[in-house]
């Protein structure tokens, strides 16, 4: 009895000690680990991708953020340029240059000394060409990092695509009919693994058991149809699916629409006592009659539907609230001929694209002049200058005359005159130009064709040598309470207002330019241009890209 008294007690005994390290092996294993340590979980780092997209030239600007309470030890930041696509450029900080980058063929990488407790790091950013590409390739562009001490690194993804230009022209003179997916739901930013679907037999009636459009999604619907009062593309009939998402996609960017079966849900089954409709792959075919109708005569026909009704009719997808412009072939069939995200239905028409070369070693800077003409003309004499021009007219009309003979600029047009090339030029009563160049950064400005400065740099433009660039004149136009979307640029540039006062927000500060004055527009910061007055506004970007 003894010997079993002892060993029952000192069985509890052992049973105690072994709970005790159990527990103090769970707490140990569960102990919040030190920021900055190679035991960390992640993340406190956050990695931020974001994409600009000009024709076939793609801009990546990565931000490295600590959120953490200790500093990072040294970072390695690597991005992905697609396969297939042309590496341009890349660079970080606030200069092309400075930790310049490394392109192995595949990636690009920086190394960066860290990021302190709670800092930002960046921007790193690369340049790429997908010209090479197939039209309407699906890009698929990951940045990743990580620091000293072992810590796995992450990846954070966003998906671009290749597209044709826009065909505003052409859209304004009707024939087309643009395939549109609803804009954002609460549903969409559920991962498609996850995602639950929605409940069948559907009632169309009832919203709440159906996706809903998010803020932002509305916010789409609304540029969307700005875009296409803004462009002048004229609308006639819009059809849309009797799902509220789309209902409201279509109310919300062009304020009317018709319902059609056609258009409903692949996974669309009727509750009891409302009308049947065909089975899904009849109505698959009826898209695609409806994609090969031609509209009525000087319109474009909109059609709003689901991601799951466009592939099995046109074969590719498109994201939410991305458009598929299509051309009726007249023998049955249609033509994909552009593809448009929602923000990028901004109206915005490019005037000029020139080759300006590679800078001088001291790079350049800009020089900008107002040429205003009142009763009479302005005239300037057969002259040459040492450093290119360009002249865009802005109201009324201009002639330029070159050994090539007398060439005459309405109102919105440009001309770029090379360095020595003589020339004369007239301004006509009450018309108002531009005169600008870009000059070497050690040469002073000199007399800007006798117009008014607007703007000399104070420094060099964050330009580099050796590198060929292009000089683009763009105009952009809003309509009262529109705005484009938030993006960055990395391109030096200046901006001058035309019509209307401009507002540019760039976090929670803002600025205003007015009429026939100059700004410009901070390089790889996020940021907006708005029409917050009552009238419309219109201005020119002009900037320079590699």
């Amino acid at each position: 009895m003894l010997f079993i008294k002892g060993t029952r007690r000192h069985l509890f005994v052992l049973g105690l000690f072994v709970t005790l390290l159990v527990l103090g092996l769970w707490a140990l294993s569960h102990e919040k680990p030190k920021v900055g340590s190679a035991a960390e979980a992640w993340p406190p780092v956050k990695v931020d991708l974001s994409i600009q997209q000009d024709g076939n030239i793609y801009t990546a600007v990565v931000w490295v953020k600590n959120e953490g309470a200790l500093a990072t030890g040294v970072l390695n930041v690597r991005a992905s340029v697609p396969k297939g696509a042309k590496y341009v450029d890349s660079w970080a900080g606030s200069g092309r240059g400075f930790n310049a980058g490394v392109f192995d063929g595949n990636d690009v990488g920086w190394v960066n000394p860290g990021v302190n407790a709670g800092g930002r790091q960046g921007p790193f950013v690369y340049i790429f060409d997908t010209s090479a590409l197939a039209p309407n390739s699906r890009l698929s562009l990951s940045a990743w990092v990580s620091w000293a001490g072992g810590v796995p690194g992450t990846a954070l993804s966003r998906v671009v695509t290749s597209r044709t230009p826009l065909p505003v022209e052409a859209l304004r003179r009707g024939g087309y009919v643009i395939l549109v997916r609803h804009t954002e739901t609460d549903r969409s930013l559920i991962p498609a693994a996850i995602r639950p679907p929605e409940p069948q037999p559907m009632d169309l009636a009832n919203c709440e058991m159906q996706a809903k459009l998010t803020e932002k999604g509305r916010d789409e619907a609304r540029a969307i149809g700005a875009g296409f009062r803004t462009l002048g593309i004229p609308v006639g009939r819009v059809l849309t699916s009797g799902y509220c998402r789309t209902i409201e996609t279509a109310q919300f960017g062009f304020g009317r629409y018709e319902l059609s079966d056609i258009l409903l849900h692949a996974a669309y089954q009727p509750i009891p006592g409302a009308p049947a409709v065909v089975p899904f792959t009849q109505r698959t075919e009826q898209l695609r009659q409806l994609l090969a109708t031609a509209p009525a005569a000087g319109t474009n026909t909109v059609l709003i539907t689901h991601g799951e009704n466009i592939r099995p009719a046109v074969g590719f997808e498109i994201g939410t609230g991305e458009a598929a412009i299509f051309r009726p072939d007249g023998q049955g069939g249609f033509v994909l001929v552009a593809r448009v995200l929602p923000t990028e239905w901004v109206a915005v028409v490019e005037k000029l694209a020139v080759g300006v070369g590679t800078p001088p070693a001291a790079g350049w800077k800009w020089a900008v002049a107002e040429i205003a003409a009142g009763t009479d003309d302005v005239v300037e004499g057969l002259n040459a200058h040492d450093y290119s021009w360009t002249f865009f007219t802005v109201r009324g009309s201009m002639e330029l005359s070159t050994a090539d003979g007398k060439r005459v600029l309405s109102s919105g047009e440009g001309v770029f005159v090379p360095a020595r090339q003589q020339h004369a030029h007239r301004y006509l009563p009450q018309s108002r130009g531009l005169a600008f160049h870009l000059r070497a950064a050690d040469d002073p400005p000199g007399a800007l064709h006798r117009g008014r400065t607007l703007l000399v740099s104070d420094a060099p433009l964050g330009v580099k040598a050796g590198l060929n660039y292009t000089l683009r004149v763009r105009e952009f136009t809003l309509s009262p309470g529109e705005q484009t979307p938030e993006s960055l640029t990395a391109d030096p540039n200046f901006v001058y207002v035309e019509e209307g006062t401009l507002t540019l927000r760039v976090g929670d500060s803002a600025s205003s330019t007015e009429a026939g004055k100059v700004s410009t527009i901070p390089l790889n910061v996020r940021h907006i241009e708005s029409n917050e007055g009552t009238t419309l506004l219109r201005f020119l970007v002009v900037d320079v890209r590699p």
